[in-house]
């Protein structure tokens, strides 16, 4: 509740600053409407009710301190001030150049707006400095920092969009609209705009001030469009906000009241979105962040920390966590853990990823798994089935190093252990390492010789007489002493798998096949449909596309893989399947 509080009297602050700029430049209504504008778009929404929003907050009202002390004549201040909203958010870098759009609608000459903006350009330089030495170009997992003609394009469009609060679910054009702004909450925003003074001054200030001064906020989010959201453009908002108050001043009174209700119409429709872009797209009809979005998270996240309390009240020290089938939209884990060390209010906690699994992690304490399951986040992965269970994810994963590490950090504990053993090797020969593979497999027993395996033929017909289970017994201890025959680990992997279709045993046969003859068409269809069965659905179309380009025509005219990769994409984030689970209530159904 502090937080918020705080959050709230940051906007207020910023509001008062963004009015005081624009009475200078064009009186009073034109300000009222400025700020009535601001205070009711959606943009607003998420810097307001998120305790992380406190940067978005804290860089618009240092952003617009900056603009206002170069207004009356303190540069340095202003420098100061736009110095520390840099290092709160990057949206603002181009505040000079709304300075100088400012002091320019005050009649001020070139030479004279530069002049009296400069020191705001010296602090860039610092800033500059501290980003690129501790800065990163990679904002999520997915997303690295980019410029590109098509995001700058994109970011302009999605500028209008914002400011037009045209944002709509997919599919939900038309009936998106029936949405009442709240008349009530704008009555007081009414009064003030019939209330307030007129100004000859608004006919000296063009809305084309606040125009330019929307187009330089806006343009540093080009670096991170594709995971673009209305909050991204708060500081420009700001800008249509000068725009739209500078050009109301010189309509009657009852056509700015008109323009304010249509903005609140619009913003209401747009915070009433029940879905969110769920894949970066610099295109996309939604925020990637919104109240849909934030509303969900808080929620699943209030149930799994129920859940995780109930499972582990307390935890031993320097303990580390490891999560996964849990939507990223929860923001439930970031970095390292923060959530989890004020959840036990212990420093010395770690939480990560499963994918993230390293050896230097596991070592440091003792180790925890947990998965979300029908709505519930469930403690699993326990023991030595625990650890298996783990390294076969990565491996369907095809996240080999990590598969690596789960399996050298069993044999720690229990050396020459044999299916970790066996399981490495395949892995380690899958990233090139051959040599430490055929070792492995001395180690274990096994003869590191190609085939053919003679009991393979033997191994089909028994298998087409229906003696399925003489097969894979047969063709098992056969494989003991020709274990680099990939033909003879392909057929006991469609043996193991017809009888079992999640089997270790069966899928490690496959995985086998498939290292061992990479260019075989059969043995990528095959780990292709493993992985899609296994609702693996990236990997699985990744090998299944691979499959496609080995096979040639008889691939390409396979129906039964050809069905599955139409589905894949709508199985995908930003999937028309995904997309309509958004709009499912939280905590129902898969949360």
């Amino acid at each position: 509740m502090f937080f918020h509080f705080v959050n709230l009297c940051l906007f207020l602050t910023a509001l008062g600053l963004l009015f005081f700029i624009t009475r200078r430049l064009a009186g009073q209504l034109a300000a009222t409407v400025t700020v009535a504008f601001v205070a009711i778009h959606y943009a607003v929404d998420i810097p307001v009710r998120w305790v992380s929003g406190s940067q978005d907050l804290l860089a618009l009202a240092g952003a617009l301190l900056a603009v206002w002390l170069v207004v009356v004549g303190r540069a340095w201040l202003a420098a100061l001030a736009f110095f520390l909203a840099l290092l709160c958010k990057e949206t603002v870098a181009l505040t000079p150049i709304v300075a100088i759009l400012i002091q320019r609608a005050q009649r001020r000459s070139w030479r004279e707006a530069l002049l009296s903006t400069w020191p705001l350009l010296l602090a860039t330089i610092p800033w500059v400095v501290l980003w690129l030495t501790f800065g990163s170009r990679q904002v999520t997992e997915d997303v690295r920092l980019t410029v590109s003609a098509g995001g700058f394009l994109a970011t302009i469009v999605q500028l209008a969009r914002v400011a037009s609060g045209l944002e709509w679910p997919t599919g939900g054009f038309g009936l998106h609209w029936a949405v009442a702004p709240p008349f009530l909450a704008l009555l007081p925003v009414v009064v003030a705009i019939v209330l307030a003074k007129g100004s000859r001054a608004g006919s000296r200030c063009s809305p084309l001030v606040g125009l330019g001064w929307a187009f330089a906020a806006a343009l540093p989010v080009t670096l991170v469009s594709t995971i673009w959201s209305a909050y991204y453009y708060l500081f420009a908002v700001a800008g249509i906000g000068l725009a739209l108050g500078t050009w109301a001043s010189r309509l009657p009174r009852w056509a700015a009241v008109a323009l304010i209700l249509f903005s609140a119409w619009t913003s209401q429709t747009a915070r009433h979105i029940n879905e969110f872009s769920s894949k970066p797209d610099a295109w996309s009809a939604q925020s990637h962040v919104n109240n849909w979005y934030f509303g969900r998270a808080t929620t699943v996240i209030k149930h799994y920390l129920r859940n995780l309390k109930q499972a582990r009240p307390t935890v031993p020290h320097a303990s580390t966590f490891y999560f996964f089938n849990i939507p990223a939209f929860t923001t439930w884990q970031a970095v390292d853990g923060p959530l989890i060390r004020w959840a036990y209010r212990d420093s010395s906690l770690r939480s990560y990823w499963l994918s993230d699994f390293s050896l230097d992690k596991a070592r440091r304490g003792p180790s925890f798994f947990f998965m979300g399951r029908e709505g519930r986040l469930v403690e699993t992965m326990k023991g030595e089935e625990g650890l298996n269970s783990l390294a076969m994810s990565m491996v369907l994963k095809n996240n080999l190093e990590g598969a690596r590490d789960v399996l050298l950090f069993q044999l720690e504990s229990k050396p020459g252990a044999r299916v970790p053993s066996y399981w490495l090797s395949w892995v380690e020969w899958a990233l090139g390492q051959t040599s430490t593979a055929i070792e492995l497999l001395h180690e274990v027993g096994l003869s590191a010789r190609a085939g053919p395996t003679p009991a393979l033929s033997k191994a089909e017909a028994m298998a087409r007489s229906g003696a399925t289970g003489e097969a894979i017994r047969l063709l098992s201890a056969a494989t003991a002493s020709h274990v680099l025959d990939p033909a003879a680990h392909a057929f006991l992997a469609d043996l193991l798998l017809a009888t079992k279709s999640d089997s270790y045993d069966g899928i490690m046969s496959a995985f086998a096949a498939r290292v061992l003859e990479p260019g075989n068409p059969q043995a990528w269809r095959r780990w292709g449909l493993i992985q899609y069965r296994a609702r693996l659905f990236p990997q699985a179309d990744e090998s299944l596309k691979q499959y496609v380009l080995l096979g040639g025509t008889a691939a390409k005219q396979d129906r039964e893989v050809q069905e599955i990769l139409d589905k894949i994409p709508d199985l995908l984030p930003g999937g028309e399947q995904v997309q309509r689970d958004l709009r499912r209530q939280p905590l129902t159904g898969a949360w």
